[in-house]
């Protein structure tokens, strides 16, 4: 059965609304620094990632082989 076509209903047109006035900006303080981060040293993070690609890599090779 297909659909009947009729007539739509004229948009609704939005009142207008009045308009807040601009407010100042909130200044808000910056967050302390996450102490665990600035913990753990640099040479420590890179030396995981060396020991982690090495892993990765020799498990790479011992699939192809």
């Amino acid at each position: 059965m297909p659909a009947k076509m009729s007539k739509t209903q004229p948009l609704i047109t939005a009142t207008a609304t009045p308009v807040a006035p601009p407010t100042a900006p909130v200044t808000i303080a910056p967050a302390a620094p996450q102490p665990v981060l600035n913990v753990i040293p640099v040479p420590l993070c890179w030396g995981l990632v060396v020991v982690s690609a090495a892993i990765l890599i020799i498990e790479i090779w011992n699939y192809i082989s």
